[in-house]
Protein backbone atom coordinates (compact mmCIF):
# COMPACT_ATOMS: atom_id res chain seq x y z
CA UNK A 1 0.00 0.00 0.00
CA UNK A 2 3.16 2.16 0.52
CA UNK A 3 4.08 2.05 -2.73
CA UNK A 4 0.73 2.62 -4.39
CA UNK A 5 0.50 6.06 -2.21
CA UNK A 6 4.05 6.70 -3.24
CA UNK A 7 3.60 5.83 -7.04
CA UNK A 8 0.26 7.98 -6.67
CA UNK A 9 2.23 10.91 -5.07
CA UNK A 10 4.67 10.47 -8.25
CA UNK A 11 2.07 10.61 -10.84
CA UNK A 12 0.46 13.86 -9.55
CA UNK A 13 3.59 15.47 -8.94
CA UNK A 14 4.95 14.67 -12.23
CA UNK A 15 1.62 15.54 -13.97
CA UNK A 16 1.81 19.35 -12.08
CA UNK A 17 4.93 19.72 -13.02
CA UNK A 18 3.70 19.14 -16.60
CA UNK A 19 0.66 21.12 -16.52
CA UNK A 20 2.22 24.47 -14.66
CA UNK A 21 4.90 23.70 -17.43
CA UNK A 22 2.18 23.87 -20.28
CA UNK A 23 0.48 27.11 -18.37
CA UNK A 24 3.87 28.95 -18.42
CA UNK A 25 4.57 28.36 -22.14
CA UNK A 26 3.65 31.00 -23.98
CA UNK A 27 0.95 30.61 -26.61
CA UNK A 28 0.95 31.82 -30.11
CA UNK A 29 0.21 35.18 -30.78
CA UNK A 30 -1.56 36.73 -33.64
CA UNK A 31 0.32 39.90 -34.94
CA UNK A 32 -1.91 42.83 -35.44
CA UNK A 33 0.92 44.96 -37.16
CA UNK A 34 0.00 46.43 -40.64
CA UNK A 35 2.22 45.43 -43.86
CA UNK A 36 4.79 47.97 -45.10
CA UNK A 37 3.10 50.00 -47.73
CA UNK A 38 5.80 51.50 -50.56
CA UNK A 39 4.69 54.31 -52.49
CA UNK A 40 5.91 53.41 -56.10
CA UNK A 41 6.38 55.90 -58.52
CA UNK A 42 5.76 55.05 -62.61
CA UNK A 43 9.00 55.76 -63.95
CA UNK A 44 9.15 58.34 -66.61
CA UNK A 45 8.35 57.77 -70.07
CA UNK A 46 12.16 57.02 -71.69
CA UNK A 47 12.74 59.74 -74.73
CA UNK A 48 14.95 56.56 -76.34
CA UNK A 49 13.67 55.43 -80.08
CA UNK A 50 11.39 52.62 -79.82
CA UNK A 51 10.66 50.09 -82.33
CA UNK A 52 7.09 50.86 -81.60
CA UNK A 53 5.27 51.61 -84.53
CA UNK A 54 4.07 54.84 -82.68
CA UNK A 55 7.81 56.02 -82.29
CA UNK A 56 8.00 56.61 -86.41
CA UNK A 57 5.09 59.16 -87.51
CA UNK A 58 5.47 58.02 -90.52
CA UNK A 59 4.64 53.65 -89.83
CA UNK A 60 7.08 51.32 -90.86
CA UNK A 61 9.36 51.75 -93.62
CA UNK A 62 8.79 49.34 -96.96
CA UNK A 63 12.36 47.95 -95.80
CA UNK A 64 11.35 47.65 -92.13
CA UNK A 65 8.10 45.51 -93.37
CA UNK A 66 10.03 43.45 -95.87
CA UNK A 67 12.62 42.32 -92.74
CA UNK A 68 9.94 41.87 -90.18
CA UNK A 69 7.57 40.04 -93.14
CA UNK A 70 10.55 37.44 -93.51
CA UNK A 71 11.40 37.22 -89.52
CA UNK A 72 7.55 36.31 -89.39
CA UNK A 73 7.41 33.70 -92.22
CA UNK A 74 10.64 32.05 -90.81
CA UNK A 75 9.11 32.03 -86.85
CA UNK A 76 5.86 30.67 -88.24
CA UNK A 77 6.74 28.16 -90.79
CA UNK A 78 10.52 27.15 -90.24
CA UNK A 79 11.41 28.59 -93.48
CA UNK A 80 12.43 31.82 -94.96
CA UNK A 81 11.30 32.52 -98.65
CA UNK A 82 14.24 33.62 -101.09
CA UNK A 83 12.20 36.51 -102.29
CA UNK A 84 10.45 39.18 -100.05
CA UNK A 85 9.36 42.55 -101.79
CA UNK A 86 6.85 45.27 -101.42
CA UNK A 87 4.73 44.52 -104.61
CA UNK A 88 2.26 47.62 -104.46
CA UNK A 89 1.30 50.56 -101.95
CA UNK A 90 -2.19 52.01 -101.20
CA UNK A 91 -2.42 54.79 -98.75
CA UNK A 92 -0.68 53.04 -95.62
CA UNK A 93 -2.14 49.39 -96.87
CA UNK A 94 1.55 47.18 -98.24
CA UNK A 95 0.79 44.05 -100.09
CA UNK A 96 4.09 42.53 -99.69
CA UNK A 97 4.93 38.76 -101.73
CA UNK A 98 6.80 36.14 -100.14
CA UNK A 99 8.26 33.60 -103.13
CA UNK A 100 10.67 32.09 -105.26
CA UNK A 101 11.51 31.34 -108.98
CA UNK A 102 11.62 27.58 -109.80
CA UNK A 103 12.09 26.72 -112.89
CA UNK A 104 9.75 28.28 -115.33
CA UNK A 105 7.49 29.92 -112.63
CA UNK A 106 6.75 31.95 -109.62
CA UNK A 107 5.87 29.80 -106.00
CA UNK A 108 4.41 31.83 -103.77
CA UNK A 109 4.49 31.25 -100.29
CA UNK A 110 2.45 34.10 -99.17
CA UNK A 111 1.00 37.56 -99.72
CA UNK A 112 1.14 39.85 -96.42
CA UNK A 113 -1.30 43.09 -96.79
CA UNK A 114 -0.06 45.51 -93.82
CA UNK A 115 -1.59 48.93 -92.32
CA UNK A 116 2.18 50.59 -92.26
CA UNK A 117 0.99 52.53 -89.06
CA UNK A 118 0.22 49.11 -86.72
CA UNK A 119 2.10 46.81 -88.77
CA UNK A 120 -1.01 44.72 -88.41
CA UNK A 121 -2.48 42.89 -90.77
CA UNK A 122 -3.86 39.34 -92.96
CA UNK A 123 -2.15 36.93 -95.41
CA UNK A 124 -3.74 35.43 -98.34
CA UNK A 125 -5.99 32.94 -96.01
CA UNK A 126 -7.31 35.78 -94.00
CA UNK A 127 -5.53 34.93 -90.88
CA UNK A 128 -4.11 37.60 -88.69
CA UNK A 129 -0.07 38.65 -89.31
CA UNK A 130 1.32 40.62 -86.49
CA UNK A 131 4.51 42.55 -87.58
CA UNK A 132 4.43 44.79 -85.37
CA UNK A 133 6.53 42.79 -82.58
CA UNK A 134 9.82 43.91 -81.75
CA UNK A 135 11.25 40.67 -82.08
CA UNK A 136 10.89 40.67 -85.48
CA UNK A 137 13.37 43.43 -86.75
Amino acid sequence: MKKTVILLLNLMLVSGCAGSAAASSPSPSISTQQPEVQNIVPEEPSSEPTDHPSADPEGFSNEELVKRAGNYYQKHNDYLPPIIEVDSVDGNEVTIHLYEIKDDHTATYDWYTIDRMTGTGENILGEQVDLSDPSLS
